[in-house]
C-alpha cells in the first residue's frame, strides 16, 4: 500500500467512517465483440483496498471543491490543517486534475480559472432564466450544457475562456490549469475544464472514453484515442447520457461514435500515463528519464489495475523503452485477459 493510501486509511479510521462507506468495490469492465463494455463492481469484501480509499477521497474532495461557496478558494489552505487535500499534498500526490488545483498556493492561475468558471456558470444560468427558461427542466439543462461548452472557445472579451484544441503530443499531459495558462491543450485538458463547468452548474458530468469514430469516406468505425464528457440532461431519464466533445465544441452523434463511461480512477490514471509519454523533467539522464516514466506508469496501474490500455502501454514500455521481455509479455497477457481483442471498439 502506498504512503498516501496508508494516510487515507488513518484519516478515515480517525473520522470513524463506516466500512460500507469506503468498501464500494472496484470496477472491472466486461468486454464484448458486439456491444459496449459493461462496468461491473467487484471486491465488496468488508475491507478497504487502496483503490477504494482513493476513490472515497476523490468523492469527498469533489463535494468540497464543487460545493463550496467560492470555488477559487484553495482546498489546501496556506496554513495546512489536517484535511484530505493536505494529505495528497504532503505525500506529493497530485489532486485529481479536474479539480483545477495545482496544490501550490504560490501560483494564481488555478484560482483565476476557478473564479472564471464561477462567473461563467452564474452568468449563463442568469441569462437562461431571464430568457424564461425554468431551471431543472430538460430544455434548461440542454441549453446550459451547450452554452458552457461554447464558453470554452468564446473570447475572454465576451466572457469566455478563449481556449484552443491541439493534437500535438507535447500538449497531451497538460491538465486543465496548464491548458488555461497557455490557452491551448489536448482533449484531456479541455475535458477537465468542461467537467468542472458542468459539475459546478449541477449537471452531474461523467468522463467518457471515445473509442471509435466513423470515417466519413469509408463509413467504417475506426479506433480512436479520445476523451470527452457525458451529461445526464433529462431529469426524467437520469440513466440516459448525452456526449459532448470539448475538443470540437459539439455534441457527439451516437451513430458516428462509440464511447463508454470512465471511472474517476481511470481518468486520473490516463492523465499520469499522458504525462509519462509527453513530458520530461529537465536535466534527467536517459536512465533517470526511463525510471521517471516507469514510476508514473506504475502509479497509473495502481489506480486502474483492470484497465487494458494502461496494461497495454506498460507492455509497450517494457518492450520499447526499458527492455524487459518477461515483464512486457506479462503485461500484454494481462491486457488480453481483460479484453481479448485489445481494442476499445465493437462490431456494429
Amino acid at each position: 500500500m502506498t504512503a498516501l493510501a496508508a494516510e487515507l486509511r488513518r484519516h478515515f479510521t480517525a473520522a470513524k467512517s463506516p466500512v460500507a462507506q469506503i468498501d464500494r468495490g472496484t470496477s472491472v469492465r466486461q468486454w464484448s465483440e458486439t456491444s459496449p463494455p459493461r462496468l461491473l463492481t467487484v471486491g465488496v469484501d468488508g475491507r478497504w483496498s487502496e483503490a477504494e480509499l482513493i476513490q472515497a477521497a476523490y468523492t469527498q474532495l469533489e463535494e468540497q471543491r464543487f460545493g463550496t461557496r467560492r470555488m477559487q478558494d484553495a482546498l489546501c489552505p496556506r496554513r495546512c490543517r489536517p484535511s484530505l487535500a493536505c494529505l495528497f499534498k504532503q505525500n506529493t500526490e497530485p489532486l485529481p486534475p479536474w479539480f483545477l488545483d495545482d496544490g501550490d498556493n504560490k501560483t494564481k492561475d488555478d484560482a483565476r480559472l476557478r473564479s472564471d468558471i464561477d462567473s461563467i456558470v452564474k452568468s449563463t444560468t442568469r441569462r437562461l432564466k431571464r430568457e424564461g427558461e425554468t431551471a431543472g427542466t430538460l430544455k434548461f439543462q440542454s441549453a446550459l450544457a451547450d452554452r458552457l461548452l461554447a464558453a470554452l472557445f468564446i473570447s475572454k472579451k465576451h466572457g469566455g475562456l478563449e481556449l484552443h484544441h491541439s493534437k500535438r503530443k507535447e500538449f497531451l499531459g497538460r491538465d486543465g490549469v496548464e491548458t488555461y495558462r497557455h490557452g491551448v491543450g489536448s482533449c484531456h485538458g479541455l475535458s477537465f475544464i468542461y467537467y468542472a463547468l458542468a459539475r459546478r452548474a449541477g449537471l452531474k458530468p461523467q468522463f467518457i472514453r471515445v473509442a471509435g469514430e466513423r470515417n466519413p469516406e469509408t463509413q467504417q468505425m475506426e479506433e480512436a484515442f479520445h476523451v470527452a464528457v457525458a451529461l445526464a440532461l433529462d431529469p426524467a431519464q437520469p440513466q440516459h447520457l448525452t456526449a459532448f466533445d470539448p475538443s470540437t465544441g459539439r455534441r457527439l452523434k451516437d451513430q458516428d461514435t462509440q464511447w463508454y463511461p470512465l471511472t474517476h480512477l481511470e481518468m486520473a490514471a490516463y492523465q499520469l500515463r499522458n504525462i509519462a509519454v509527453s513530458q520530461s523533467p529537465v536535466g534527467l539522464s536517459a536512465d533517470e528519464q526511463r525510471s521517471w516514466q516507469e514510476g508514473l506508469l506504475q502509479q497509473a496501474l495502481q489506480l486502474a489495475p483492470n484497465n487494458f490500455e494502461i496494461l497495454r502501454h506498460l507492455a509497450w514500455f517494457y518492450n520499447e523503452v526499458q527492455p524487459d521481455k518477461t515483464a512486457s509479455q506479462d503485461y500484454w497477457h494481462s491486457a488480453q485477459a481483460i479484453n481479448p481483442r485489445l481494442r476499445g471498439t465493437w462490431a456494429e
